[in-house]
């Protein structure tokens, strides 16, 4: 009887030093290389570029191969990191003077988001955003405070035409700040709230020495209206409605050096010479006709199937139910 004992422990004793070698061997594979749930919820974080940066940081995914290990069973995954490669500016000395003019609707809040969001991506860029309200809305002014860039937040109501008298004040706000700092070294663009925008664009109008010229996407009722461009010259102009226009471009397609502003300051966009509103839709050729501009001078900064910006205009949501849970919250 003693024997047997003997040898039960012998065994138990063996069987508990392999468990244990098991182990040991275990914990010292995951200390060294991690382990399966460790890789499954790893994540990645991106800075936010600073205002004035002159740097975008832009995410390429590379895919590296990693092991986990579990006794007894070999398994393979595979799991992604992220490396930061900065791109770098030739004209981020340049500032992009951005001007939205903004109104108050049920998508209004997403557009804006969306846009801060992209916008937040480019260096050196100043966002004006004009509110067509008898005062600034606590949604504008609270979205422009958690925007990490630098903004100019102001309001003016609406005669008649929408966004021209918006517009009007972004305008005179660069102005009035450039002659008060003796000159500025910007570009000027004015990009509505809803539409969508190629991050390459910001560096096409950053480089416009007097006035770039670029395609729009879903505008003057074509697939494409703009410039057909070729070595940098306009040889044509694709348009939907009224070939007479000597510039049928969307006021998204076009940005202008603010010295050219400085040589013309009595002239406005959305306004004729006696300060009358242009008609819908002749704004834009209006504008860039009383700032001197013609074909021949004109910069392309489009290819001639390069889409940069496209002038989409965002639908209300059908069916949606009143609930007075939510009817107090911002959407």
């Amino acid at each position: 009887m003693m024997r047997t004992y003997f040898y039960t422990f012998l065994a138990l004793s063996a069987s508990n030093a392999i468990t244990l070698a098991v182990m040991f061997i275990y914990c010292l594979h995951r200390s060294q290389h991690g382990n399966k749930e460790s890789l499954k919820h790893e994540h990645f974080a991106m800075s936010q570029p600073q205002p004035q940066s002159t740097t975008l940081s832009t995410v390429v995914l590379e895919q590296t191969e990693s092991t986990g290990f579990n006794p007894g069973n070999y398994t393979l995954d595979f799991y992604f990191t992220a490396t930061v490669r900065p791109l770098q500016s030739a004209h981020a000395s340049t500032t992009i003077y951005f001007i939205t003019p903004t109104y108050s609707r049920i998508t209004q809040k997403a557009d804006l988001t969306c846009l801060c969001q992209t916008l937040m991506l480019v260096p050196t860029l100043v966002w004006i955003v004009v509110e067509d309200s008898p005062s600034k809305t606590p949604m504008v002014t609270h979205l422009l405070e958690r925007c990490n860039l630098t903004s100019v937040h102001m309001n003016v109501e609406s005669p008649d035409i929408l966004a021209i008298e918006q517009r009007y004040l972004g305008l005179k706000w660069v102005r009035d700040t450039c002659r008060s700092n003796n000159g500025c070294n910007g570009v000027v663009y004015f990009g509505d709230d809803d539409n969508k925008y190629d991050l390459r664009l910001f560096e096409a109008i950053r480089a416009t020495q007097w006035v770039s010229v670029m395609n729009v996407a879903f505008a003057g009722a074509v697939c494409v209206e703009g410039p057909y461009c070729v070595n940098g010259k306009a040889i044509k102009w694709r348009t939907g409605w009224d070939h007479r226009r000597k510039f049928p471009l969307d006021m998204a397609g076009f940005a202008v050096n603010i010295k050219v502003l400085e040589n013309y300051p009595n002239v406005w966009v959305g306004k004729n010479a006696d300060n009358s509103s242009v008609k819908i839709g002749y704004m834009e050729t209006t504008f860039l006709e009383m700032l001197g501009v013609t074909k021949q001078s004109v910069e392309c900064r489009s290819h001639q199937e390069e889409i940069l910006v496209w002038h989409i205009r965002t639908n209300k949501p059908k069916n949606l139910i009143s609930n007075a849970i939510i009817s107090s919250l911002e959407i």
